[in-house]
């Protein structure tokens, strides 16, 4: 009987040191998981004042495709491409794109108030290509066609009554029309002369400037 008590403390205490066992155990993992830290995050590099800026993308070196600057005093200045007939907006100034030219495009400056240009090509270029465009005033030019068309047309209208007139007042006959004649073809006179000084100062001019 003694024996048997002997074995069953022996029992209850190897039972209370595992359940101490096991909780001792648990608090150290406890302990473990409560002076956990996460490592601290990679430092992000921000942009400062003193960064370089980024290089430019370098100048196509295919011919027949160019970056095109437009340099003018006039932003209305737009590059115009025409293809089959048809005239489509490439940019507007200044530009700084890169233009394909090939496949038999023509190109020409136009705009708000802009005189339209010459055509010309760009098949033959290639790289950075600068454009100085002095932009021609659209309303004086078209006002200049005007004047120059209106006065070719009395000109003409009035030349050949105006040699009969002459002749007849040569022979001395009086001729009462030849005074209105003659005043008409000055005036048409003078108004083609206006018109084309008009539309030559107010040409669209360019020229190209490599860089």
């Amino acid at each position: 009987m003694v024996g048997s008590t002997s074995r069953t403390g022996s029992a209850h205490s190897e039972g209370v040191r595992a359940i101490l066992l096991a909780i001792c155990v648990g608090a150290s993992g406890c302990g473990e998981l409560a002076d956990y830290r996460p490592p601290p995050a990679a430092p992000i590099n921000e942009p400062t004042a003193h960064s370089p800026a980024p290089a430019p993308a370098p100048a196509p070196a295919e011919r027949g495709v160019s970056r095109i600057h437009i340099e003018t005093s006039d932003p209305n200045v737009t590059l115009q491409a025409t293809s089959d007939g048809i005239p489509t907006d490439v940019c507007r100034a200044p530009c700084d794109i890169v233009v394909d030219g090939r496949g038999g495009r023509e190109f020409s400056f136009d705009g708000d108030g802009v005189t339209p240009s010459n055509r010309f090509s760009l098949a033959h270029e290639t790289g950075d290509l600068s454009i100085k465009v002095h932009a021609g005033n659209g309303g004086l030019a078209y006002a200049g066609n005007i004047m120059l068309i209106t006065g070719l047309v009395f000109v003409c209208v009035t030349a050949m009554p105006l040699m009969f007139l002459a002749d007849a007042a040569a022979d001395g006959n009086h001729v009462p029309g030849l005074p209105y004649l003659a005043t008409v073809a000055g005036l048409g006179v003078a108004s083609t002369v206006v018109g084309g000084i008009l539309m030559n100062a107010h040409r669209t001019r360019y020229h190209f400037q490599y860089r």
